[in-house]
């Protein structure tokens, strides 16, 4: 490709370096002449650019010559969607010690992207999905001594990280394909996250050094290329059992009723394995540590606010106090036609969302995107109905949790039972869009007597019929 700037000829040039160029005889001193020759400069944007064209035009005219232009569009074509795609897959691991809060995280930071138009990609933790596939015996049958027998440990060690790396790497591709076939869209996305539950340097903190040493060699990589090679930012989230003691607990968010925990940890190893995980990506380009000095609410706004700064999502909307109000009605279509038309919005994102309560504190939200694609979520609520945790759950589980609470409901309702449990159902449609670097969430429901009703949140400080565009008229 670059045949032009191997033709150049050396020219003698009294600024260049010296170099000692052998003869027929290297131990014949006499024979070594001192020469000058020049290093070659690296060629323009515009020199490239010209070659690129000479060689575009030479494979066009073999196209002619040889019939092959559907392949050459399809190979110039994928060219463009991995040009285009470059620096928009992110991939961030969420970790931290046990009972840190991962799973609420998670599901707060997956909502939080999708309303910012990122195409979401999940991980979950594989550690707890082999345990879950072994029915709990994984740890146990691998190891009679556990992570002190160091060859046993480093077997299990080894299946699970390339179990890992293996998924890992086939969500990347997953993740580039689905970019690019959506760039050509009215609305393309504005990049693509990979989410992970922990990624594969978590599992230093299970092994000990001899056991991890093993496992770098019988993969042939080393800690620093698994660690700099593979993610972009990590959030570690500090246990509870450090500056939250009293709320740490052995259940997980995710947790099944009648599953066994995977998490065994006493506060004391929850500490120790927080410790560990702190040191194995110590050194990551892009890590951040969020402790416990807080709420958990202060606590995950903060993860939703270091994303926001890494991903190049609006300064403005970080840390900035929400504001709501309600509006002058507007349905979700006309939103959105009117946000299209407005040159002050880059981009808009329709969602549909489906509320079911299931009890005072127990609900199920699903969010549908214009595309189809749909998330489910368990919530765990407060007695004001805001949402205390909540974690993603699959298709099957979310229909599961609507028909226990229908069999519930039909049981108590034959008269052979008391229950709490109701099924009361909200749809309504969000539109997120970003006016002047402010992001604007419209909520288009219904109250309780049936009359429409159109709510808005700001996340920026300031009056708020004024971070609006005209077309959003603020009531009262």
């Amino acid at each position: 490709m670059f045949s032009c700037l191997r033709s150049r000829t050396a020219a003698v040039s009294a600024a260049a370096p010296l170099a000692l160029i052998a003869g027929p005889s290297w131990e014949d001193k006499s024979l070594r002449a001192p020469v000058r020759c020049e290093v070659p400069s690296k060629p323009s944007s515009t020199q490239q650019g010209n070659v690129i064209q000479e060689k575009l035009a030479s494979m066009c005219r073999i196209a002619d010559r040889l019939g092959g232009h559907e392949e050459l569009l399809a190979r110039l074509v994928k060219i463009e969607d991995d040009m285009w795609a470059k620096g928009k897959i992110h991939r961030v691991v969420i970790t931290g010690g046990p009972c840190g809060g991962k799973s609420t995280v998670m599901a707060d930071v997956i909502q939080m992207l999708k309303e910012h138009n990122y195409l979401v990609f999940t991980m979950p933790e594989i550690a707890t999905l082999m345990y879950n596939w072994s029915d709990g015996k994984m740890w146990d049958d691998f190891a009679v001594q556990g992570p002190d027998d160091d060859p046993v440990w480093t077997a299990l060690q080894v299946n699970l990280t390339w179990t890992q790396i293996v998924i890992e790497d086939s969500i990347a591709k997953l993740a580039s394909r689905s970019l690019a076939k959506r760039r050509q869209t009215a609305n393309p996305p504005n990049g693509a996250v990979i989410l992970l539950d922990r990624g594969v340097v978590d599992n230093v903190g299970y092994c000990s050094p001899e056991a991890w040493a093993m496992v770098e060699k019988e993969l042939d990589t080393t800690l620093t290329r698994l660690r700099d090679e593979r993610y972009d930012h990590v959030i570690h989230l500090v246990t509870a059992a450090i500056g939250a003691e009293k709320f740490y607990t052995l259940s997980q968010a995710d947790q099944g009723e009648g599953e066994a925990s995977a998490r065994t940890e006493t506060p004391q190893e929850a500490r120790e394995l927080d410790t560990k995980n702190q040191e194995a990506w110590r050194g990551a380009r892009s890590l951040h540590i969020v402790a416990n000095t807080g709420t958990f609410d202060e606590k995950r706004e903060t993860v939703l606010a270091i994303l926001k700064s890494k991903l190049g999502i609006s300064r403005s909307t970080e840390h900035a106090v929400s504001q709501d109000a309600t509006c002058k009605y507007l349905d979700g279509k006309t939103i959105i036609d009117k946000a299209n038309q407005d040159e002050a919005i880059p981009w808009v994102v329709k969602m549909n969302v489906c509320r079911t309560s299931i009890s005072a504190t127990r609900g199920l939200v699903k969010f549908v995107s214009e595309d189809g694609s749909t998330q489910y979520f368990v919530q765990c609520l407060a007695t004001n109905g805001e949402v205390e945790t909540q974690y993603q759950v699959d298709a099957w589980t979310y229909a599961q949790k609507i028909q226990h609470a229908r069999d519930a409901i039909d049981s108590s309702a034959d008269g052979t039972g008391k229950t709490d449990v109701s099924l009361k159902e909200v749809n309504e449609v969000r539109v997120t869009f970003l006016y002047k670097q402010n992001l604007v969430r419209c909520t288009v429901g219904s109250l309780p007597d049936g009359q429409k009703e159109l709510r808005v949140r700001v996340y920026a400080p300031g009056p708020i019929a004024q971070l609006l565009p005209k077309w959003l008229v603020v009531r009262g």
